[in-house]
């Protein structure tokens, strides 16, 4: 499964959205500023903006959707810590969003687990974890034990406090929004 990431920058606002290649669905959308962008009149007539702007919003953008997308995996984690299931190390592929370090760096963080990165992409990974669910292999380490791990990701410490309150954030507005 491949992913598309489209800037529609335009002198009031950047827009940019995450698309899902096989489905064509729209996963994530941002736009920013809240207020326009900051045009410069020095002449009348003239109208210009300096392109660092561009370039800060959409790094900013693109550092939104990925935590986007972390925080709502974190949610779905969070279900699953609700029902018992005790989560210290995630399993995925070397593909998609985890090729970004940013983002295998934010999801460790955010998550509290360990990420461990193997040759492989998601949908291998989901096979496997279907075959311990259904009794296939006897545990993680013979499920994944053909595979190459290429990578570790440790959750970062400095970062931790910063997520956890972007996060509770959030998580209370999706609440709020669940209650309605």
């Amino acid at each position: 499964m491949g992913y598309l990431l489209g800037y529609d920058i335009v002198s009031s606002s950047i827009k940019t959205s995450l698309l899902e290649i096989a489905t064509g669905r729209v996963l994530a959308r941002v736009i920013s500023p809240a207020s326009e962008l900051e045009i410069i009149a020095s002449c009348p007539g003239w109208a210009e903006q300096h392109p660092q702007i561009w370039w800060d919003k959409s790094y900013q953008e693109m550092n939104d959707l990925a935590g986007g997308i972390v925080f709502a995996l974190n949610y779905g984690l969070g279900i699953m810590r609700n029902m018992g299931v005790a989560i210290e190390m995630v399993r995925a592929g070397g593909a998609n969003m985890f090729l970004s370090d940013i983002f295998c760096e934010a999801f460790a963080t955010v998550t509290g687990s360990v990420v461990q990165l193997y040759d492989t992409d998601g949908s291998a990974g989901a096979a496997r974890g279907a075959g311990i669910g259904a009794g296939v292999y006897k545990n993680t380490e013979e499920a994944f034990a053909s595979l190459k791990p290429i990578k570790t990701v440790e959750p970062n410490e400095k970062w931790k406090q910063s997520y956890a309150d972007a996060y509770q954030k959030l998580e209370g507005v999706l609440n709020l929004k669940l209650e309605d």
